[in-house]
């Protein structure tokens, strides 16, 4: 994961780095050569069961952050669409953004529907039977950021650490 910020740490939020830089810390200190790794695949070793802590150590810095994100835009600036306006009406659009600017709510849409998902992302993710909705949810929202604003790889990164979040037998449930 680290090699993704690479070549695009200008283009990055703090944020995102900073949770892409915790990921991969977290890797160095979990055994996460257990499963799905290279060296069982090239010493044709059966897998090994992953502790359940390093599991909860990734699963958790995805829910801290999504859910401090919601807890950041409880502010009165993003509640009256500040960010979401200065966003859709900047020169450097893409053309999924000045379709999106021309269409009335969009601001209020991306505003509290961002609020809602970053809020709730952390409880689907949580309960098993959610999961799925929790993923593709996370998976239409990174896509969208991802086409729509140019943040750099983050989306790319976090899609891929939506892994951490599936079970044992591969199961989102």
């Amino acid at each position: 994961m680290t090699g993704d910020y690479v070549g695009d740490v200008y283009s990055l939020e703090l944020n995102h780095f900073y949770l892409m830089v915790l990921l991969a810390w977290c890797l160095a200190v979990v055994p996460a050569d257990h499963s799905w790794s290279l060296d069982n695949l090239r010493a044709a070793r059966s897998p090994q069961p992953v502790p359940y802590w390093s599991v909860v150590l990734l699963r958790s810095q995805l829910v801290i952050v999504f859910f401090f994100a919601g807890l950041a835009k409880l502010n009165g600036e993003w509640l009256h669409s500040r960010p979401a306006h200065h966003l859709l009406t900047s020169a450097n659009r893409s053309p999924l953004i000045h379709y999106l600017a021309g269409l009335p709510y969009a601001d209020g849409v991306m505003v509290y529907g961002g609020l809602l998902l970053d809020l709730s992302l952390p409880w689907l993710w949580l309960w098993p039977r959610s999961r799925l909705l929790a993923f593709l949810l996370t998976a239409g929202f990174m896509t969208l950021n991802g086409l729509a604003f140019h943040i750099g790889v983050f989306p790319c990164t976090h899609l891929k650490a939506q892994g951490y979040l599936v079970d044992g037998a591969g199961a989102l449930t």
